[in-house]
C-alpha cells in the first residue's frame, strides 16, 4: 500500500522512495518470485517509481480503486499472504487481519514527522512485523 495524496506535505508523509525501495528489496529477498499488487491513491507517482526503482519487479497496480471500493480493498488486501505498508490505519488493520501462517509484513518505523516522529516510534509495531527507516 502506497499512501500519497492527503498524506503529502502533511505529519504523515513519512514513506519515502527510499522507504519503498528498500522495503521491495527485503520483500524480493524474503519471497523471490513475489508479485505485488499495489493499492493506493496516487497511481501516476506509483507506477513511476516502481518502473525505476528497480530491476523487473513483478506488480500490478490496482487501478481506480483508491477510495472508490475502501471496504472492498481492505479486504482485498486481507488477501494478501504479505504486506508492505504505510504509516496509514488503511495500511495497518488489512495487515493485522490477514491470516497467513508465514505471513511477512513491513512498515515504517515511525508513523509521523515533525515534533511527533521520536514518539511514533513502534506505536503500531507488531511481533514479527518488520520495521524498516523512512529515510
Amino acid at each position: 500500500h502506497i499512501r500519497r495524496g492527503d498524506f503529502c506535505g502533511t505529519i504523515h508523509d513519512v514513506c519515502s522512495e527510499k522507504y519503498y525501495s528498500r522495503a521491495i528489496a527485503r520483500m524480493r529477498e524474503l519471497h523471490p518470485e513475489v508479485v505485488f499488487y499495489v493499492f493506493t491513491n496516487d497511481e501516476e507517482w506509483t507506477d513511476a517509481f516502481l518502473q525505476k526503482a528497480s530491476d523487473k519487479i513483478n506488480y500490478v497496480i490496482l487501478r481506480g480503486r483508491s477510495e472508490s471500493n475502501p471496504i472492498t480493498d481492505m479486504q482485498l488486501m486481507a488477501e494478501c499472504q504479505h504486506a508492505i505498508i504505510s504509516n496509514s490505519g488503511f495500511s495497518f488493520f488489512p495487515s493485522f487481519l490477514t491470516y497467513s501462517e508465514h505471513k511477512h509484513v513491513i512498515m515504517p518505523e515511525v508513523w509521523f514527522n515533525g515534533e511527533l516522529k521520536e514518539k511514533s516510534r513502534d506505536i503500531f509495531h507488531m511481533p514479527g512485523w518488520l520495521q524498516l527507516p523512512i529515510d
